[in-house]
């Protein structure tokens, strides 16, 4: 069940993980065509999610790009500036202590690939932004992520080794929140079709 906030929710940053540029994928294992509309539409959904929580500070991290300085940088669609434009904060980051100001005590929404693991496994992931008592939140949703295979965990060139098939990204739903049994996800309805969920602690209800 989603909540209808009585207020409006104020978020401060967003992270963005592994995004990575299309071209920077295999051709011959990753389906371009998809990848392109899937980012279309996260970038799409996530310009009004800042839109509506007053979002001011965009961090990419982009594992392996290297602070954005080579071809597995961030997708250029979330670098748009009619989408993302100048007044926002825009920097590059893999640790919360390299830019403490715009973590410390903030609401931080996540998005990026992949739910089940990257985005849970890595040091601006779930599992350590949870950790840190100094965040004041940390959300997502479902349409700002996703994954490959069936249940989330595929490797793309391992599942595209077997079956031969280029591989798609998932976008995730509210089944895939509803049943994580890492964490506990509280649905936060915010306007028309734009919804965030705020991860807690399986075995904490704040």
């Amino acid at each position: 069940m989603c909540i209808r906030m009585a207020t409006e929710l104020k978020l401060d940053t967003v992270v963005l993980i592994d995004l990575a540029s299309v071209p920077s994928h295999s051709p011959s294992v990753y389906d371009y065509s998809d990848h392109y509309e899937r980012y279309s539409t996260i970038a799409d959904y996530l310009h009004e999610i800042i839109r509506i929580t007053n979002i001011e500070n965009i961090v990419y991290a982009s594992y392996g790009s290297k602070y954005e300085t080579n071809d597995n940088c961030t997708d250029l669609i979330f670098k748009n500036r009619h989408k993302f434009p100048g007044t926002l904060n825009k920097i590059s980051a893999y640790s919360w202590h390299e830019q403490e100001d715009i973590f410390r005590d903030k609401n931080i929404l996540l998005a990026g690939i992949s739910f089940y693991t990257c985005m849970a496994q890595r040091e601006l992931g779930f599992h350590s932004l949870l950790k840190n008592k100094e965040i004041k939140g940390v959300y997502c949703s479902p349409c700002l992520t996703g994954y490959y295979g069936d249940d989330g965990y595929d490797v793309p060139e391992d599942a595209f080794s077997k079956t031969g098939i280029k591989q798609k990204l998932v976008i995730a739903t509210d089944k895939d929140f509803v049943n994580d049994h890492r964490f506990k996800w509280e649905c936060k309805e915010l306007a028309d079709i734009y919804r965030v969920f705020k991860a807690n602690p399986i075995n904490s209800s704040t």
